[in-house]
């Protein structure tokens, strides 16, 4: 069985659009594996009808049974073959002692797979060529070795990962306590009524998979973001966020829910009225500042600039 989770650019799809993709088969096989419920998604068999959104897992059986084009020593069977997967180069090195480095984190990368044998490049693989030593460390070595918290694929900015099973341990303790500060620059839609502010509306998974973030009077897990205006702009708003808790895809949320989507952001960014959309290829957020204790109970802060590609857009904003 093979879990495959989905990108910014398959979302949208159907499941047997996708399946087809995969597979390198027909649609009418795809559909085939559908009506057999070998296919599901998010843990739910699906029967095809669904759009799939950013993240959703689907599973499905990587193999395609009944091909008329299978080769004679292997009728009825065609497996997928997977292209040998590229790697990305090691990120800059920001800090680095014997147990923690802190990279600077491109925006465009995938921090790692949901699968062994996924074919997409990832910041794990770099990170497994520059440590070896590194493929014993964290709760799930095997997919995402020294990994302690991540960066979504389109964010850039500073990023923590443990060398050693000692500072993977340390780092877990400080997040689970929520002793480490992060701080971020995003830039919304809508220019921002206050200075300063804070969101707490709690986050959990929606009905299509997707997470949401719901009003307090519903349940969800709770989530603090507070923030502080930076500057104005016509149509927009930068800020400095400040997580307070480590939900998926936190301050996005936070922000498309209080009606200011991030810029650059298709998956929880939504058209405002009288606004014109703001082209960006990529999300405008970016970890600024990442501050926690090494294993010496030294407090380290490291930072990582804005980069170019932003700070340009930001000179192109009218202020009135």
């Amino acid at each position: 069985m093979q879990i495959h989770q989905v990108t910014p650019e398959e979302q949208g799809l159907r499941p047997d659009m996708l399946l087809a993709r995969l597979l390198s088969c027909s649609r009418t096989q795809a559909q085939d594996i559908l009506k057999k419920q070998e296919t599901s998604v998010n843990g739910k068999i699906s029967r095809g009808s669904v759009k799939l959104g950013e993240g959703d897992e689907i599973s499905f059986e990587a193999v395609v049974k009944n091909d008329p084009l299978a080769p004679e020593n292997e009728v009825g069977t065609i497996k997928k073959v997977r292209k040998t997967k590229k790697t990305h180069p090691m990120p800059p090195i920001l800090y680095e002692d014997d147990d923690i480095v802190a990279l600077e984190k491109p925006a465009g990368i995938l921090v790692h797979s949901i699968t062994e044998n996924a074919d997409q490049a990832t910041l794990v693989d770099a990170l497994r060529l520059a440590y070896p030593s590194i493929k014993n460390v964290g709760d799930k070595p095997e997919l995402r070795p020294g990994i302690v918290h991540r960066l979504d694929k389109m964010v850039s900015g500073v990023m923590l990962v443990a060398k050693t099973r000692a500072g993977f341990e340390a780092l877990k303790e400080q997040f689970q306590a929520r002793t480490i500060l992060k701080e971020y620059q995003a830039l919304t839609y809508g220019r921002l009524p206050k200075d300063s502010g804070t969101i707490t509306f709690p986050i959990a998974r929606g009905v299509e998979g997707r997470y949401v973030a719901r009003p307090e009077s519903q349940e969800g897990k709770d989530a603090r973001t507070d923030y502080l205006v930076e500057a104005r702009f016509k149509t927009a708003t930068l800020v400095r966020a400040f997580p307070k808790t480590g939900r998926t895809n936190q301050i996005r949320l936070h922000f498309a829910a209080i009606g200011h989507p991030l810029v650059g952001d298709s998956l929880y960014g939504r058209k405002m009225k009288n606004i014109r959309e703001i082209p960006l290829p990529r999300l405008f957020l970016h970890a600024e500042k990442i501050t926690f204790k090494n294993l010496e109970g030294k407090t380290v802060a490291v930072e990582s600039p804005l980069p170019e590609v932003l700070k340009q857009l930001l000179t192109t904003l009218p202020t009135k």
